[in-house]
């Protein structure tokens, strides 16, 4: 939770509130949001309800224009939350977006991704486990396709997505059926962020 705090801290040209719900984490989460220096609500949950009935506690009570879903491991530039805002503003159309992300190292994560499909999960089963990379996988993560300009994704990975909270509230925000991916995991934490511009 650190690196996306010290992220929200130096943040500029953007008005923004920081929700931090705490999914029952057995870490220092809690006490590194009421120690960051944010004006940050904190929602202390007493059990891990998952990633979508966690996000929704926060996007039922927003009445923000955006919402952003990320990671606490998430670090990002002091402009970006403004240029996502200012995207999302002359693009009415568009319900979410995601940057490009990378690795420590400074490689890509292939983050965007075209339409699941079972050969696909497969594919990148099989590309863990051996470390071949598969045509199949490279085609969902849409490797080698242009994405340092804006194009069109079937969907975003939940590490980082800029949302317009109308559309996530219209559609019901996120089906909690799904608790995280295919696993069940503990102690989670999800950072709203709201803008008031």
């Amino acid at each position: 939770l650190h690196c996306v705090l010290d992220s929200l801290k130096n943040t500029q040209g953007i008005d923004f509130c920081v929700t931090v719900i705490d999914n029952n984490s057995t870490d220092d989460s809690v006490s590194a949001a009421r120690s960051s220096g944010l004006n940050c609500e904190l929602i202390c949950l007493n059990r891990n309800i998952g990633y979508g009935a966690a996000n929704n506690i926060a996007i039922r009570e927003s009445d923000a224009r955006y919402h952003l879903v990320t990671n606490p491991d998430v670090k990002f530039d002091s402009q970006l939350l403004k240029a996502c805002m200012e995207f999302m503003d002359a693009n009415p159309d568009v319900a979410i977006i995601t940057p490009k992300l990378l690795n420590t190292d400074g490689s890509e994560q292939y983050t965007p991704k075209g339409r699941p499909r079972i050969s696909y999960l497969l594919a990148g089963f099989i590309e863990k486990r051996t470390g071949k990379i598969m045509p199949l996988r490279s085609k969902y993560t849409l490797r080698g396709q242009r994405i340092d300009v804006p194009r069109e994704i079937d969907f975003c990975a939940g590490c980082f997505m800029f949302c317009r909270t109308s559309m996530l509230k219209a559609c019901g925000g996120f089906d909690e059926h799904f608790f995280l991916y295919f696993e069940k995991k503990k102690g989670l934490i999800f950072v709203r962020i709201q803008s008031t511009a």
